[in-house]
């Protein structure tokens, strides 16, 4: 199972399932204060795909 919990509270939470024919004990969590940067702007990713290198493999080793 996979759940995605956003707050920005903190304190003690009880998370349960209501899903018909799901069942699961309570969770019992409880969440600190967050962090924040002040100066934080952007987070970016480049990921090639291999279909963008052209030439014949180098072996190493």
């Amino acid at each position: 199972m996979t759940f995605t919990l956003i707050t920005r509270e903190p304190g003690k939470l009880e998370l349960t399932v209501q899903t018909a024919g799901i069942t699961m004990p309570s969770l019992k969590i409880k969440l600190h204060e967050a962090w924040y940067e002040s100066s934080f702007l952007i987070t970016g990713y480049h990921v090639c795909e291999e279909d963008n290198f052209s030439g014949e493999l180098e072996r190493q080793g």
